[in-house]
């Protein structure tokens, strides 16, 4: 999903989810392939990443922006 710039951004959008998320104290590289990742590291790395949504409490809220798989 492309990211809207500041001024478009709804008035009334909530981010407090974001300080309560399990993300919050997870490595940013999880949740983002390197360039040319392929096969085993790639599952493992997205296993590991949706195990940190799995756990979240927040996630319903967060559900609809993610992408599906």
């Amino acid at each position: 999903m492309p990211q809207q710039p500041l001024a478009q951004v709804p008035v009334d959008a909530t981010w407090e989810w974001q300080e309560h998320g399990a993300c919050r104290e997870a490595d940013t590289a999880l949740f983002f392939h390197p360039q040319n990742e392929r096969g085993l590291s790639r599952v493992r790395r997205d296993r590991a990443a949706k195990s940190v949504c799995g756990r979240c409490d927040v996630l319903s809220i967060h559900a609809p922006d993610l992408p599906s798989t």
